[in-house]
């Protein structure tokens, strides 16, 4: 599965971001947040899907940081996106657009999935503690199964169980490399299972490993990974198994 790629550029100060200069970004439809702190004259842009853009677009980019220079506002720029963004970057590189790169394309930083039972646990840990609404005690895993939550349980306790059921399909199907649960697959499969328990947590029974294995199957961890793969086919004489 494609892992998204975090591009930290150098920052550059430069104009209001007030002028009609920003006219390009809603032509483009950018997703841009922006977030401006006026007593350290400090700016940030946040672009999601940046691999999408081209060379018009980041020049006017280059251009705001500039503008904002002249004003002593110093642009933090976060261009987010897939691998792809990678290619956008090198092809800016052979065109010698130093002026791009070097304000916005600096810095390359890695968005990791979750790689051992202790990113599990944190993760899970949110479901226990988020309450919504707000100021009330109903965590998501209470909405969900208040009588297990009553009893004492918390969906951090099985940060290991759903590791291990992750691990088992990633070995059992081949997949290559180490295992790193995608933010997605991970919060699909905590959905499905939490789901899955409305009937059982009324006759007060608690999520199992079962229930996590089939959270796993079903959220579609293994079918994502093998479409990604560079060799689409089974081993030869192995069948495909979703495990």
């Amino acid at each position: 599965m494609r892992e998204p790629v975090f591009l930290d550029p150098v920052t550059a100060p430069a104009d209001s971001l007030h002028t009609t200069s920003a006219q390009p970004f809603a032509d483009y439809s950018f997703r841009v947040a922006a977030h401006s702190f006026k007593v350290v004259s400090i700016s940030f842009f946040d672009i999601d899907e940046a691999q999408r853009y081209g060379e018009n677009e980041y020049e006017w980019l280059r251009d705001v940081h500039d503008h904002l220079d002249r004003i002593n506002i110093r642009l933090f720029t976060f261009l987010i996106g897939q691998e792809e963004l990678h290619a956008v970057k090198t092809a800016f590189q052979r065109a010698r657009k130093t002026q791009i790169v070097a304000r916005l394309m600096v810095e390359e930083l890695r968005f990791h999935g979750l790689r051992d039972p202790a990113d599990t646990a944190t993760c899970l840990d949110s479901y226990d503690t988020t309450c919504f609404p707000r100021g009330t005690d109903w965590s998501f895993t209470r909405f969900f199964i208040p009588n297990a939550v009553r009893s004492g349980y918390r969906l951090a306790h099985d940060a290991q169980l759903l590791w291990n059921a992750f691990e088992q399909a990633h070995n059992k199907n081949g997949l290559p490399g180490e295992l790193e649960i995608p933010m997605e697959s991970f919060a699909r499969a905590v959905e499905i299972m939490l789901k899955s328990c409305w009937d059982a947590d009324s006759k007060h029974e608690r999520p199992d490993q079962g229930r996590w294995v089939a959270a796993v199957k079903a959220c579609g961890y293994v079918q994502a990974r093998l479409a990604v793969r560079k060799e689409m086919a089974p081993a030869a004489g192995r069948a495909l198994e979703i495990a």
